[in-house]
């Protein structure tokens, strides 16, 4: 009898170890530092220029999840970590203007500014324009691995191009109404042109790579600019925006009817009745020890 009991209770203890690992476990809070030196062509430190930093995604056990300024702004966080490069933090920092989301800011002094105290996940530095210089948007990541340590202090220096007056830059992001691809019918990219006019001036390609977002740059400012996708099957384009604040091509699903998506309940309901049958067990084992002892 003792043997029943105790495998009972073994069962229903992985019964309940099991049903907890579903939840995450939550490491102790960190906190970050990224510092900024504004340096020009020659070295010089370059002071009085407004830096700013966003955080885009959050970072906890399981990995980054986009901040609540960026739930619903098409942008990937898995093509930011594929692809963190110059396009990308472009693309972002637009979105950020475009759609005024809350900043950090600090203007440089002796070439320096520094932002203590920072949650973990993925920020976004970018810097007001000076009169002589432009300085290059770019991602960062707290912590960051390097040498398989991780570190959760960034030093970095921008880098640095001549200012050009005369042109202009313009956003664009691709969005999906499709109950996240349940179909199965997405592309792995499209081809989004940028019109002057009716001319086509310049095409991107927009996958999960590079976040569906793209930043055409070296645009002058003497047009009269929107964007056209090439036709996707089985989707229907819209178009919102303009060139001073970006546009956005949401596609959405014209195909079969999607799938449903959402969570199993049964699982659940075979483990709860399992555990009541090793309960009702137990008790009868229990009932049928004392009843021979009363023999």
């Amino acid at each position: 009898m003792r043997i029943h009991l105790k495998r009972i209770f073994i069962t229903m203890l992985t019964v309940i170890l099991l049903c907890c690992s579903a939840f995450p476990c939550f490491a102790a809070a960190e906190k970050g530092i990224i510092s900024v030196t504004l340096e020009d062509k020659s070295k010089n430190k370059v002071n009085g220029v407004t830096v700013y930093l966003c955080q885009v995604a959050e970072l906890n056990n399981n990995g980054y999840y986009p901040t609540t300024a960026f739930e619903s702004s098409g942008l990937s966080i898995s093509g930011l970590i594929n692809s963190p490069d110059e396009s990308s933090a472009k693309s972002v920092t637009d979105y950020i203007k475009n759609n005024q989301i809350e900043v950090l800011s600090t203007a440089s002094k002796n070439g320096k500014t520094s932002f203590s105290d920072l949650a973990l996940g993925i920020w976004v530095v970018f810097c007001d324009e000076d009169s002589k210089y432009t300085f290059n948007p770019y991602i960062v990541f707290l912590p960051y691995e390097s040498g398989g340590k991780l570190y959760y202090e960034v030093s970095s220096v921008p880098k640095i191009e001549d200012s050009k007056p005369n042109e202009t830059s313009i956003y664009v992001v691709k969005k999906w109404d499709d109950k996240n691809n349940a179909a199965k019918k997405r592309p792995d990219s499209v081809n989004i042109e940028l019109l002057n006019g009716s001319e086509a001036v310049s095409t991107a390609k927009l996958s999960e790579s590079n976040g569906w977002s793209h930043t055409f740059t070296g645009v002058s400012k003497d047009g009269n600019y929107s964007v056209r996708e090439n036709s996707v099957a089985n989707y229907k384009a819209n178009y919102s925006g303009d060139m001073a604040n970006g546009f956005v091509v949401t596609n959405t699903y014209t195909g079969e009817k999607l799938p449903q998506t959402g969570q199993y309940w049964w699982p659940i309901i075979l483990i709860a009745i399992a555990g009541v049958g090793f309960i009702a067990l137990g008790i009868y084992e229990v009932g049928v020890k004392k009843n021979a002892k009363k023999k």
